[in-house]
């Protein structure tokens, strides 16, 4: 995959993106056409345009705190360009880059490895800079996290001929040995012993083997004072693994029931930003919480009628997290 990387500067042979608040700060004697077009871009309606001198491309984008809509200027930008264009350059303020650098990245993906074809349909970009100054690590972080998802993406599109339950499982390893995570893979005898019937059943399906795989970070400095970081804040159910067993038990406990289905929902309904607040109530640690689109969108929640009128005493989700977090501060200080 492509990497995001940062530059000092740019020229007027190079493809760009940029990304202007109401003032042009495009520079006039290098760029006339550019400015010239930005001047008009500026004042009218659209947030998108771009203009094309030969296989050269300039993109304008207006600013926005819609981070979401800056990703999709990057997929927009990847669609437009053709397949021979090696690099471009994203300048504007520093956040708002990385953003469309991330979008643009994403829409390089290719799965193309089985083909005939894959060399000449291969996207020829190599390169996407960033103009500017960044914090330590800001550009590593974020291409780590575009390679874990160009990894999900891989592995989701292998044919299931090649990756196996065993396969995965050394996929895992080879991530785990260049990540710095270990990884304990259980084969079958180790499943049959801990009595994990549910996947065992699944396998029947299958003329592979199963396996569990369990993955395990410990860094040296886990305790941080990072800010908790939200894209959307939505409304979304979440149960406490203890009692969603007391739920388990209930049923299975009770020769007759007047449900066939029932969602496992509490009828308290909490906000991504509302779990965060609990999480840094907990710690010592205080962290800023930050919501990057606060816009409203559809909430990912089920009612909790039913699961309320079996009378159960169930603990909730804040104890839960509670004592999610107790044990997680245990295990990371010893």
């Amino acid at each position: 995959m492509i990497m995001i990387e940062e530059k000092k500067t740019y020229t007027n042979i190079d493809n760009i993106v940029f990304i202007l608040s109401k003032k042009n700060t495009i520079d006039k004697t290098n760029f006339p056409l550019e400015f010239e077009h930005a001047e008009e871009f500026i004042k009218g309606k659209e947030d998108f345009d771009y203009i094309k001198k030969g296989n050269q491309f300039s993109f304008f984008v207006k600013e926005t705190d819609n981070y979401e809509k800056l990703r999709v200027v990057g997929h927009k930008v990847r669609s437009l360009t053709n397949l021979l264009m090696t690099s471009i350059s994203i300048i504007g303020k520093k956040d708002l880059s990385l953003y469309v650098a991330e979008g643009l990245v994403l829409s390089n993906y290719q799965f193309i490895h089985y083909l005939k074809s894959a060399e000449e349909k291969k996207n020829k970009l190599a390169s996407v800079y960033v103009i500017g100054k960044f914090e330590p690590l800001q550009i590593e972080r974020l291409n780590n996290t575009l390679k874990a998802v160009f990894w999900a993406r891989n592995m989701v599109n292998e044919p299931v001929s090649f990756l196996t339950a065993t396969q995965l499982a050394d996929e895992i390893k080879l991530l785990g040995d260049e990540a710095g995570f270990s990884v304990k893979t259980l084969e079958k005898s180790h499943i049959e012993a801990l009595k994990m019937g549910g996947l065992l059943a699944v396998n029947k399906g299958s003329i592979d083997p199963p396996t569990f795989t369990i993955i395990e970070y410990k860094p040296k400095k886990a305790i941080n004072k990072k800010p908790i970081v939200i894209h959307q804040d939505r409304y979304m159910d979440f149960l406490y693994m203890n009692d969603l067993l007391n739920v388990i038990e209930h049923f299975l406990t009770i020769p007759v029931t007047c449900y066939t289905d029932i969602n496992m929902s509490y009828l308290k309904k909490y906000k991504l930003s509302d779990i965060a607040n609990i999480i840094n109530e907990l710690s010592s640690y205080k962290v800023d919480i930050n919501v990057e689109n606060k816009i409203s969108g559809p909430s990912y929640t089920g009612n909790g009628e039913k699961l309320n009128s079996l009378g159960l005493e169930l603990k909730g989700l804040e104890f839960g997290i509670k004592e999610c977090y107790e044990r997680i501060k245990y295990n990371v200080l010893h």
